[in-house]
């Protein structure tokens, strides 16, 4: 019977600590939160702001109207 308690107390907290952590960043306070725990346990790394051009592709038919022939 306790065992069945255990299970159901791990179950709940895991309920409550995931409203949590949406009701944080629904708010916009997880990810500075986030950010210090991660400067106290040292592994932190500033985000990236370099800026770069978007990477397209193109793409060029060698055969036009091939989707037409295999109709």
């Amino acid at each position: 019977m306790g065992e069945e308690k255990l299970k159901n107390a791990w179950f709940y907290l895991h309920c409550v600590v995931a409203v949590i952590i949406l009701i944080a960043d629904d708010k916009g306070t997880l990810e500075p939160a986030v950010n210090k725990f991660e400067e106290k346990i040292g592994i932190y790394t500033p985000p990236d702001t370099t800026e770069t051009e978007p990477f397209t592709l193109e793409i060029e038919d060698e055969k036009p109207g091939t989707l037409q022939e295999n109709y």
